[in-house]
């Protein structure tokens, strides 16, 4: 039967040292299980009767590693600020001490003339698990760390540093395996040829993979256990999977969460820095970094990985990680888009643009844009100033009679007109000829410009339809045709579009906008396979009805197609409400249809 156990600590510090000093606190910790101690340590340390230098004693002076581990986990109960940087240097010391296991890291190949056995015999470096409990002590003490809150975020960051560089070196010692190898195979199988220099090999194994082949690698890393696997060629190929057998693995891993509770934007840096120098070490700890990055400061983050991709001294190949991550933080398409931005920005230096820049921008993007072989619309404005000439846009054109129509019907003839994105003019010049009192802008210089030589004393100017200088409540109607909304993919952006329309309308005034009907024909196409592409590239944070499509078939942007649910939503948050929907033919010869909203401001 188990002896059962009682304690009695007095609260008064000085009666505790006189009635249950050290020796007495050893004996009492004699021959009870691991919780018993721990409580019994917890309270000596928590009040003052066991500082911390006897606490230190007790550890280096038992053998048992349950009292050892009681010690470790006690010691967040210390109170004296003196005390809690000694313990801090104390806890990084047991946690980076003891020796540890190496690992094959990454993707290998190991030649088919070597079973798993020879080469763990011949590569003796393996060891087996008699280091257990001293890794065991390790974790406990970053644990322990982590209860000191940002007091002790710079002791973790440098456990993970100093885990790194050992990882590194093991990483180099395994190339060498696979050099030596490889070298060994080719001597035998082609002693006639030559072989490649063993340094060009690392470098062509880790610089040559596409952006499939490094997509298609992390899938085999990530659905594969640890373990050799024969490929096509008879080759040995040795997938790591988080084999938990190593502790830098389990140390690092600990001291990252630990952060994940602790850590400030100084933890954020070094995680980012840790993916640009080591680009694995996000698939190994995807969760753990994803959650630094998301938990600590999303924003900040999101803009510190920008300007890492950016950097001309990036390594390449963490590019696919570092994007896949800035998805999931602020979605595929306000990253595709920020990208965008940066390039335009920088291709605007023109003689003092960075070529390596736009090179790391150019291959950031690949990995998250369909047909990212076409022409990529870096900017909006640029487009329709320089590339296109949307006067000329057929669609449109095949429209023109039967909106005018609409328009006509819809708005009286003595009520005041605003149109948002009048691109070149021809609704609004129709509207106008017709005696509407209308006013218009758009985004477009040139189009601006068009209009005012065709009507120069058009009210039309420059503007954008999520902030004008227009006053509140100046019109009856505000409309937009031309799927022009489309534009606005992001739930924010399309929020303060139709913010802007409902505080420029008087009470009970109507907004008519048009949309392509998603679920029907070409569009429906379009988002379906916009949705397949990204989960192909293993991007899971993207809006469902974002589409990837040109206005010519070489300028390729992002936009949206709404659902039914988005207007209502969106008509219901921004104080209008649904009169009618009308539907009409899209003409493109793909069966679209084309849906016209008007929402009244209630």
């Amino acid at each position: 039967m188990e002896k059962k156990f009682h304690h009695n600590i007095p609260s008064n510090p000085e009666k505790n040292r006189e009635v249950f000093g050290f020796e007495k606190i050893l004996s009492a910790l004699y021959e009870k299980s691991h919780h018993e101690q721990t409580v019994i340590l917890e309270k000596a340390i928590g009040t003052g009767t066991l500082p911390f230098s006897q606490a230190t004693q007790i550890f280096d002076k038992v053998n048992s590693f349950s009292t050892k581990l009681a010690v470790i986990e006690s010691l967040p109960k210390l109170k004296r600020p003196g005390e809690i940087k000694k313990c801090i240097n104390f806890l990084k010391h047991i946690a980076i001490r003891c020796p540890s296991f190496p690992r094959m890291t990454g993707v290998y190949s190991i030649t088919s003339s070597l079973e798993r056995e020879n080469i763990l015999k011949k590569y003796s470096r393996f060891t087996d698990q008699d280091n257990y409990e001293s890794d065991m002590l390790s974790i406990a003490a970053i644990q322990s760390l982590g209860q000191f809150g940002q007091e002790a975020e710079e002791t973790l960051l440098s456990i993970v540093d100093e885990n790194r560089d050992e990882y590194r070196e093991d990483k180099l010692y395994w190339q060498q395996v696979y050099l030596d190898l490889y070298l060994d195979h080719e001597k035998k199988n082609f002693p006639n040829e030559d072989l490649f220099d063993p340094e060009d090999k690392v470098n062509y194994v880790d610089t040559t993979l596409s952006e499939k082949e490094i997509i298609e690698r992390d899938n085999e890393i990530r659905h594969k256990k640890g373990g050799f696997v024969l490929d096509e060629q008879g080759i040995y190929r040795y997938i790591d999977d988080k084999q938990h057998t190593d502790r830098w693995y389990f140390l690092n891993a600990e001291a990252l969460n630990a952060l994940v509770r602790i850590g400030s934007r100084k933890s954020v840096d070094f995680v980012i820095d840790f993916l640009k120098s080591d680009p694995d070490s996000l698939l190994i700890y995807f969760h753990e970094i994803k959650r630094i990055i998301t938990d600590v400061d999303k924003d900040y983050a999101a803009e510190k990985i920008f300007e890492s991709i950016a950097d001309k001294s990036h390594i390449r190949v963490s590019a696919f990680r570092l994007i896949l991550t800035l998805t999931d933080l602020i979605g595929a398409e306000e990253t595709r888009n920020r990208l965008n931005n940066l390039l335009h920005k920088e291709r605007g230096k023109k003689e003092n643009a960075n070529q390596k820049t736009i090179d790391n921008l150019e291959y950031a993007r690949a990995f998250i844009t369909p047909n990212h072989e076409k022409i990529a619309v870096e900017s909006l404005p640029d487009l329709y100033e320089n590339k296109i000439k949307f006067e000329t846009y057929g669609l449109n054109d095949k429209m023109q009679k039967k909106e005018v129509e609409l328009l006509k019907n819809l708005i009286p003839l003595d009520q005041k007109v605003l149109e948002v994105g009048m691109g070149t003019g021809r609704l609004f010049l129709e509207m106008e000829k017709a005696g509407y009192d209308i006013t218009g802008y758009d985004f477009v210089n040139r189009h601006v410009a068009l209009v005012k030589g065709e009507s120069p004393e058009a009210r039309v100017f420059k503007g954008d339809w999520k902030n004008n200088a227009l006053k509140d409540e100046g019109f009856d109607v505000v409309f937009s045709l031309g799927r022009n909304i489309l534009h606005e993919y992001s739930l924010p952006d399309q929020m303060q579009m139709f913010r802007e329309a409902a505080r420029v309308l008087k009470k009970g005034g109507r907004l008519v906008f048009d949309i392509p009907n998603r679920e029907k024909g070409e569009y429906r196409r379009r988002v379906l396979d916009y949705a397949e592409t990204m989960h192909d590239f293993g991007v899971h944070n993207f809006r469902y009805g974002a589409i990837y499509d040109s206005p010519d078939g070489m300028n390729f942007t992002t936009r949206y197609a709404y659902s039914q649910e988005d207007i209502e939503n969106l008509a219901r948050l921004t104080g209008f409400r649904i009169l009618e929907v009308r539907r009409a033919e899209l003409p493109t010869g793909k069966g679209d249809e084309n849906l016209y909203y008007v929402l009244e401001k209630i």
